[in-house]
């Protein structure tokens, strides 16, 4: 290969190499799809209403005498300037009360959303062991290619994000197959 195609080939190796890293970075911050987000908003509200115990705390009415827990059943207004714990408790109490309401919502806002690059949890670690597998491969590409143009006398730095393994590895170790990492 000629010096030139092989500083071409090198340079197009170096952005498939980086478009790959900020394709893993961006992996954990990729959105999920509708459904999923659906799902996921749709158990909270199950869940806060599940923990406002609406039969326990309805249990309050069945008492022969009026107590202070069916008083301040609904005394929203007092339980919510008490910090966090009033605020959950608010929550569990519209979530008990309008839960199917705060469902069809928060349902509408969700696919109302654009999600082009979504992806499944289910998907994330396949996702992430592919990019890192095509990362690997890459740098020793960019390796080869590196000792290439070294070879015919051409002095090419190095990346500085370059594996030192991929680096250091001898010539017939750079055979395409993922190197084993140093432990």
């Amino acid at each position: 290969m000629s010096t030139k195609s092989a500083v071409a080939k090198l340079d197009k190796t170096r952005s498939a190499i980086l478009a790959a890293q900020e394709a893993l970075a961006s992996l954990p911050d990729r959105p999920l799809p509708h459904d999923e987000a659906i799902a996921r908003a749709h158990d909270l509200v199950d869940s806060q209403a599940r923990d406002f115990q609406g039969a326990y705390r309805a249990s309050a009415f069945v008492q022969p005498r009026i107590t202070e827990a069916a008083r301040n059943f609904l005394n929203v207004a007092t339980v919510t300037s008490q910090g966090p714990q009033g605020a959950a408790l608010t929550a569990g109490l519209l979530a008990w009360l309008h839960g199917d309401a705060i469902k069809a919502k928060l349902k509408a806002e969700i696919e109302a959303m654009e999600l082009a690059d979504a992806l499944p949890l289910t998907q994330r670690e396949p996702e992430r062991q592919r990019l890192q597998a095509q990362i690997e491969a890459l740098e020793i590409e960019e390796e080869r290619l590196l000792r290439e143009l070294e070879a015919a006398g051409e002095q090419v730095e190095r990346r500085a994000d370059a594996s030192i393994e991929i680096i250091l590895a001898p010539d017939a170790e750079l055979s395409g197959e993922p190197m084993e990492k140093a432990a």
